[in-house]
């Protein structure tokens, strides 16, 4: 297919798009197996799809898998659930679907009491029939795959853009709804992936950013370590952050502030921030002074004063002085120099919390 070609999805960029995509392609499993190849790919597809979620991340030993579909019940938005399935009468699947957006107001848990509690038109399902899942074509943290995936009494699964790409590659047909949205999410994954390019001189899109912070947190997350990064609007213009602290309970810490102009990453500053939210408003200037001090004399003149320094909730009382990120002789981002230098900002910032003067 010709790369210009207009795609469809560039367009349906919408969570209800990608439902109907979802829902689609699942009623192609309860169509008879035809003589028509291209109807026999998209149903093959779609059962590949089924098996794939209801299998995602079982024990070898737990895993069914499904030859055929006699019947297939799809019910959109049945008590706001994005997507609910019945497979064959009995397998049930709860879809969420999200793009760039999350999770809120406890809808998993609920959604998940609704289904097992009888209160949609499936009527009762029991737990052992039931697939909950998190379908996520967009990027978000590992922490966040963690705790949906720990959510109590749900058994939510986190099904990602990689996952789908890997039952849709195996499509073999010539549909073009199916290859239009294929080639849209393999767009997603290749610009996510694109951190892999950046140079000193050249910035990267804001995917490129959250595939270069699900990249550190990958590498670099550990026992005992805080990590969360995404989206933070302010009335200047907000920015898109990577924050980092040696543990849960730290109210210093570090993060990464990204700044972006027509979707390109133009500068990315790391600083050292201070929680100040339980402190009272009157003692906050003294607490951002105190803060600054510390970070300036242990950083040994590699933390410097920001050009401002704001009072609020969470305040930044210091720059790091050096180029963080590092770049190799072929003018390429080193990866592993990167992470050796946030390393030497968080001593740094370990040093500051346990000094003694």
């Amino acid at each position: 297919m010709n790369s210009n070609t207009p795609n469809l999805f560039h367009f349906a960029t919408k969570e209800l798009s990608q439902d109907a995509l979802i829902c689609w392609l699942i009623e192609w499993t309860g169509q008879p197996q035809s003589a028509t190849k291209e109807d026999e790919e998209l149903r093959r597809c779609g059962l590949r799809f089924v098996n794939a979620l209801l299998n995602h991340r079982k024990d070898e030993q737990d895993r069914i898998e499904l030859k055929s579909v006699s019947k297939v019940e799809i019910l959109q938005q049945e008590r706001s659930i994005d997507v609910l399935v019945r497979i064959n009468e009995e397998h049930v699947l709860l879809i969420e679907d999200k793009t760039h957006t999350k999770d809120h107001s406890n809808q998993l848990s609920r959604y998940y009491g609704d289904v097992v509690e009888g209160r949609t038109k499936l009527g009762e399902v029991k737990t052992s029939d039931l697939y909950p899942v998190y379908f996520k074509t967009g990027n978000q943290p590992l922490a966040d795959d963690h705790r949906i995936e720990a959510l109590e009494n749900c058994n939510y699964t986190v099904f990602n853009r990689k996952d789908f790409l890997s039952v849709l590659n195996e499509y073999k047909g010539c549909n073009a709804i199916l290859l239009d949205f294929r080639k849209y999410l393999q767009e997603l994954e290749d610009d996510t992936n694109g951190y892999a390019e950046w140079t000193s001189s050249k910035g990267g899109s804001w995917m490129s950013w959250e595939g270069f912070c699900r990249c550190l947190e990958y590498e670099w997350s550990s026992s005992g370590r805080w990590i969360w990064w995404g989206y933070v609007s302010n009335p200047s213009g907000g920015f898109h952050c990577f924050s980092f602290a040696p543990s849960d309970d730290s109210e210093q810490y570090l993060q990464i502030e990204a700044r972006l102009e027509s979707g390109t990453v133009t500068e990315a500053k790391l600083c050292f921030k201070v929680e100040a939210s339980e402190t009272p408003r009157d003692q906050r200037q003294d607490l951002k002074r105190f803060w600054h001090a510390r970070a300036v004399e242990a950083g040994g003149g590699r933390v410097v004063k920001p050009d401002r320094m704001r009072v609020g909730n969470t305040m930044t009382v210091g720059w790091w002085n050096e180029d963080w990120m590092v770049f190799d002789k072929d003018n390429s981002l080193d990866l592993a120099g990167t992470i050796e230098n946030l390393k030497q900002a968080e001593e740094v910032l370990q040093a500051a919390v346990s000094s003694n003067w």
